[in-house]
């Protein structure tokens, strides 16, 4: 099976209209704690939202996170972060995040529609294959016709 195949279900290349838009688009999340660390009640809320502390058991979870006033966390989209920073904020807990320095190539069709692949490997392999047809490269979608894009060669 050629590359191609393997995500032609998301993206084929026989749509017109497709741009890939240069984001800053990941973030390095963490969870915020007073500088004593958390409590065991805010260890037991975080394991049950985040899969990354989920699949510990409580005692390694405050193990782990025992005596932390920032607990790190495994990189996320921004939009992904604030999603989640909205699911803490509603438990009590506190979400911060930084940037991951770098440019992410996000597909776009028409300036409507962003096709969002979470796994990083297939989502490479669409944005390497999109490249590879000519796709143009733009750094911000144009607000209305009489903007220009932007290409990079």
């Amino acid at each position: 099976m050629d590359e191609l195949e393997q995500f032609a279900y998301l993206w084929d290349g026989s749509e017109p209209d497709w741009v890939l838009v240069e984001t800053d688009s990941y973030v390095l999340p963490q969870l915020v704690f007073a500088t004593t660390g958390p409590t065991l009640a805010q260890v037991s809320v975080a394991r049950g939202l985040l899969p990354e502390l989920g699949t510990q058991s409580s005692a390694e979870a405050f193990k782990y996170m025992r005596g932390q006033s920032c607990v790190p966390l495994e990189r996320r989209t921004a939009a992904a972060a604030e999603v989640l920073a909205a699911q803490c904020l509603k438990v009590g807990l506190s979400l911060e995040w930084v940037p991951v320095p770098g440019k992410r190539l996000l597909p776009v069709r028409s300036s409507t529609s962003a096709l969002i692949i979470e796994d990083d490997e297939l989502a490479a392999a669409v944005v390497s294959e999109a490249v590879r047809r000519g796709v143009p490269v733009i750094s911000h979608i144009p607000i209305n016709a009489s903007e220009k894009s932007h290409r990079h060669d």
